[in-house]
């Protein structure tokens, strides 16, 4: 079994058991940036028992309920657009505040009160490259597959919907857009977001070239002779 075989069986988990996963990795992150910010406060490995360990509960018992119901586990590294980051600022400032009034305005005796201050921006850091890396490392595996094994996929229509659907192709890398189909001339030959709209006639000549295509979606429902006569061949194929 290769990694992308791995990483693969990794994104078809349930949604629950990677939500758990990702519990269980901040808890282990947050113990670790509370065994990291008693050194950069003592200057010195402090073993993570009698007082230290106060830090560490507090971690815990504060963070996870907060990051639960801020909605930080909602997001899965596959599908994430935006900056992995982004989602986790309003939870982590938080959490924040509730771990800086507990450990640096209140105070618990034996744990330095700069504690409250160093624990959650080592943690924003850590989480933060934790899921830049997991995402990029998935994507990078899933995307290693070679290109010939995965169904090809043609969209007639290069509108809004026919958009919308090569970008939730695009997103899931199961299948491959090789192209757009539309009658629009303004648009053949263009590019939109990487894939060449090709006027249907044209594709009619040179779709010998991709005897493997195995589906052939479009929008909306065939109203010409060309276009059902180029689903035609795309249904047998499929």
């Amino acid at each position: 079994m290769n990694f992308h075989d791995i990483a693969h069986r990794l994104v078809r988990l349930p949604r629950l058991v990677k939500q758990l996963t990702q519990v269980v990795v901040d808890a282990c992150l947050s113990s670790i940036a509370v065994w990291i910010a008693y050194f950069v406060r003592l200057n010195e490995w402090t073993p993570l028992s009698g007082e230290a360990i106060y830090a560490v509960a507090g971690s815990l018992v504060l963070a996870i309920p907060i990051f639960i119901l801020m909605g930080v586990y909602r997001p899965m590294f596959r599908y994430a657009e935006s900056a992995s980051a982004n989602h986790l600022v309003a939870p982590l400032l938080l959490y924040a505040l509730a771990y800086s009034v507990v450990f640096t305005v209140w105070s618990i005796p034996g744990v330095p009160r700069t504690i409250g201050i160093i624990q959650p921006a080592l943690l924003f850091i850590f989480m933060a490259l934790v899921r830049i890396g997991a995402r990029a490392v998935l994507h990078g595996a899933l995307n290693s597959r070679g290109k010939a094994a995965v169904p090809r996929v043609l969209i007639y229509g290069a509108g809004v919907s026919g958009r919308q659907l090569a970008a939730a192709i695009t997103s899931r890398r199961e299948m491959r857009v090789m192209g757009f189909l539309d009658d629009n001339r303004e648009l053949q030959g263009a590019s939109i977001n990487g894939i060449r709209v090709h006027s249907p006639q044209g594709w009619q000549r040179c779709s010998g070239r991709w005897r493997s295509m195995k589906y052939c979606w479009r929008f909306p429902r065939p109203h010409s002779a060309v276009e059902t006569r180029l689903l035609q061949p795309c249904a047998r194929r499929a």
